[in-house]
């Protein structure tokens, strides 16, 4: 009976040809959910999508989802909720994924008439179970999808569990900056003191060596004025040197008169002697 009513639900309306077509946002805002949903269910087959004329349509609705949708594009989304979207499209993919159920035949009953007809009975019997057996659903081979996974999650963890997640990985990570800010700013600020200190040498070493240099200069322009005296000194000594060495030459010319005038006078007087003695000769002779 079931096997008939799941029959008789799936040959409804939803083959029918005269249903009207749905975009992808109108099927998402009928289903309250998103745009990426819709798309990731059609990945995984709960619903067929095709293009016509570079527009993508629904194709494949499940259970009459075309009723009561406006087929308006300018539509705008209602906001949703994210547990109710979840366990909407958890519903779809249980639909889908859902093992077909089997009723237990019941064995045929041997006809009155025909005693033959019962020997294949049992056979009967074997080929029906063996039928239900091979239809039964395998639940090993059945993989589990990401998306059923992802949804599954969500369902189990708590709106507050999350928040609280969140809040903790923020303060974490709120923490873990501070922590860094606060190494990397202790690291600079001891760079600009070592920097500072570098500064403060740098300062004193230029004012010595301007002391220095101003010494240095201070020296040199005592250097120099000792120089020029030196060098004044030196004129004036050259100067009285050339002026001996003039009166040397001068007085060397005057002995050398003074040595003629006095061996001619000497030669003067000598003649004059010589005369008067030969003179005096002559005179002692006459008498």
């Amino acid at each position: 009976m079931s096997a008939n009513g799941e029959k008789s639900s799936f040959n409804g309306p939803v083959f029918s040809r005269k249903k009207s077509l749905l975009s992808l946002q109108q099927y998402a805002t009928s289903q309250g959910v998103s745009t990426g949903v819709v798309q990731e269910c059609a990945k995984l087959g709960v619903v067929q999508i095709r293009k016509h004329k570079d527009k993508t349509y629904i194709v494949d609705l499940p259970l009459d989802i075309y009723k009561g949708i406006k087929q308006q594009d300018e539509q705008k989304p209602e906001p949703v909720d994210t547990a109710a979207q979840a366990q909407r499209i958890s519903d779809l993919m249980n639909k889908i994924f859902q093992p077909p159920k089997h009723t237990q035949r019941l064995p045929p009953e041997p006809p009155p008439a025909v005693p033959d007809l019962h020997l294949f009975a049992q056979e009967e019997n074997q080929a029906a179970a063996e039928n239900i057996s091979r239809f039964e659903p395998q639940l090993g081979r059945f993989r589990i999808s990401r998306a059923r996974k992802i949804i599954d999650a969500i369902k189990i963890i708590s709106v507050w569990r999350i928040v609280s997640v969140v809040v903790t990985v923020a303060l974490f990570i709120s923490i873990s900056a501070y922590r860094m800010v606060s190494i990397d700013r202790n690291f600079q600020q001891q760079k600009l003191r070592q920097a500072y200190s570098n500064i403060q040498k740098l300062m004193s070493e230029y004012d010595n060596t301007r002391q220095k240099a101003r010494m240095y200069e201070i020296d040199m322009m005592n250097w120099q004025s000792e120089a020029q005296r030196n060098q004044k000194t030196l004129a004036s000594l050259q100067i009285q040197f050339q002026q001996t060495r003039e009166k040397l030459f001068q007085a060397r010319r005057d002995l050398s008169e003074t040595r003629q005038y006095n061996a001619d006078t000497l030669k003067l007087l000598n003649e004059q002697i010589n005369d008067i003695t030969a003179r005096i000769q002559q005179g002692t002779g006459g008498k």
